[in-house]
Parts: C-alpha cells; structure tokens; sequence
C-alpha cells in the first residue's frame, strides 16, 4: 500500500503543444504493478490539441475537470465529447489506436494503461466494465452517502484510487487517508473499502486483472 502526492512542478514536452503540466504520473517502475502500466494525469489548457496513440495497451481516457473533444481512429473513426457536468466521461481505446484530444476549456484529463490479455478491436465509451483486463471507475460522494464509494473500492487486481478533493473531501482507504490529488496504490491481496470521510470527493478508481 502506498500513498503517492503529486507534483505540480513537473512538465512534460508534448510534440505541438510544449511544457505541459503532468502533477500525476504514476508507473510501474514506481508501484511494481505486472499488468497496470500507468496512471498520468495532465493538465491542459484551453484551445491545447493533443494527438497521442494506445500504442501496445489498452487506454482509458477519463476526463477529471472540464471539457474536451476525443476523436479516436482506429478501423474507423469516431468523435466524442467529454463534459464535467453530464454525460459521458470516459473513452475507451483498444492497443494501436490513435486519438486526437481538443481542450475546449482548461482540463485535466486522466490516461489509464494496461497490459491487455486478448484486446478488443472496437471503441466505446464507458466508465465500467468495457475493457478486457483494465477497468476504471469514476464516482463522487457527497456527505454521509457512501454506497457508490464503497462500491468502487470492491475491484479486484492491481489498483489506483485518485482522489479530486470538493470543499475538503477527504476518502479513508483501509488504514489511509486521502486528500486532494494523492492516490493510493493496492496490490492484488490489499483491501480497497472506500469511505467518504469529510466533505465531498470524486473518486479515480483503475484496475488491472
């Protein structure tokens, strides 16, 4: 188990963008996860146009705070709208599949990777339950109402729980306690229970089977 802060000075050179922030950048060189190959979490600003690929994983690409566009090419090419307050907040690519990512406002934008076991030659848009070996979920709880919090927690696997802190949410996971922007990495055999235990959160929860 263990807690990883962020950092905010960190800057990474995008091709047509420049210095971009990455306060998240979580790998496996850092937790020692055999299948759950990443967490990043960028955070970019309006009118930014990010063009990237799966390469060789599945990727989710979750959207924390804002507003973009997605438009994913792959056998065929598909365009998605991504927006804080309704609707979608996921998209979903198989390996070797490209993507284009418009910020239509300041944004931070989650990229969840993991080894796929077989792959899965489509795309979606989905918060649970889509991939083959990785899954993400995406919830936020207010006051005293944990059951979808302590849901997302039940996953099995590798996992990383991120926390976005709302007017001074804090989550307590097992013996741990989160706050703004740190995340939790558990290994297969640790418990992941989540509770709300002050304000209000939304909650990041990747895993890998």
């Amino acid at each position: 188990m263990l807690v990883i802060e962020p950092d905010f000075t960190r800057r990474i050179e995008l091709p047509g963008v420049g210095a971009c922030p990455r306060p998240v950048d979580i790998d496996q060189g850092l937790t020692g996860f055999s299948d759950l190959v990443s967490l990043r979490i960028y955070t970019f600003a309006g009118g930014m146009v990010i063009d990237g690929e799966a390469e060789k994983d599945e990727l989710f690409i979750v959207l924390m705070r804002g507003t973009i566009d997605v438009e994913v090419a792959g056998g065929s090419t598909h365009n998605f709208l991504l927006r804080t307050q309704s609707g979608p907040r996921a998209v979903y690519l198989p390996p070797h599949d490209r993507y284009r990512l418009h910020a239509r406002s300041d944004a931070d934008v989650a990229y969840a990777r993991a080894r796929p076991r077989a792959g899965k030659a489509k795309i979606g848009l989905a918060v649970v339950g889509y991939a083959d070996s990785l899954s993400i979920a995406l919830s936020t709880g207010n006051g005293g109402d944990n059951s979808t919090l302590l849901a997302l927690g039940k996953a099995a696997g590798e996992r990383l729980i991120h926390l976005c802190a709302n007017d001074g949410g804090a989550i307590g996971v097992a013996e741990q306690q989160l706050h703004d922007w740190q995340t939790l990495a558990l290994g297969r055999s640790e418990s992941g229970d989540i509770s709300l235990t002050s304000g209000s959160a939304t909650v990041l929860v990747v895993a890998a089977s």
